[in-house]
């Protein structure tokens, strides 16, 4: 237990092993504050993409009230299909996103899924009926299943 290489080895929540340089032990001030300002920088980012998640899903009940049901041709119960209309594909990519996650990285998958969510909802601006938004919603269910792993 006390060799050299093992105590070189910090595991990771993902059960994955990051070997440090030999001159870095568990208890090295330096890579304390790295790792606390890496963890800051992580939570900063997560916290923004929550807060701006949540005003993405009120924009859509604000929209209603501004009389996009009016303008779109919406009636009844069309309102909530197409709200409703992200989670089928929300649920059905959570898995194969969070396993693209692992093998590709973080930094490109996060980066990626979050550009391609913005297009998602811009592209909501143009939609004209309830088809059009019922397909926004639909990629926009698939585009945010990565981001909560």
């Amino acid at each position: 237990m006390g060799d050299k290489h093992s105590d070189d080895i910090v595991s990771s929540s993902a059960s994955q092993e990051f070997i440090l340089p030999a001159d870095c032990t568990n208890d090295d001030k330096e890579l304390q504050w790295a790792f606390r300002k890496l963890d800051a920088t992580l939570l900063a980012v997560i916290i923004l993409s929550n807060v701006l998640n949540s005003m993405d899903r009120s924009n859509l009940g604000l929209s209603k009230v501004a009389g996009l049901e009016g303008d779109t041709g919406m009636s009844g119960s069309d309102f909530n299909i197409v709200v409703s209309a992200m989670y089928p594909t929300y649920l059905l990519f959570m898995l194969p996103s969070n396993l693209v996650l692992r093998k590709v990285g973080a930094r490109f998958w996060l980066s990626f899924i979050t550009v391609i969510w913005g297009i998602i909802n811009m592209s909501m601006a143009f939609a004209k009926n309830k088809t059009d938004f019922i397909i926004c919603r639909l990629f926009l269910g698939a585009a945010e299943s990565g981001a909560t792993p």
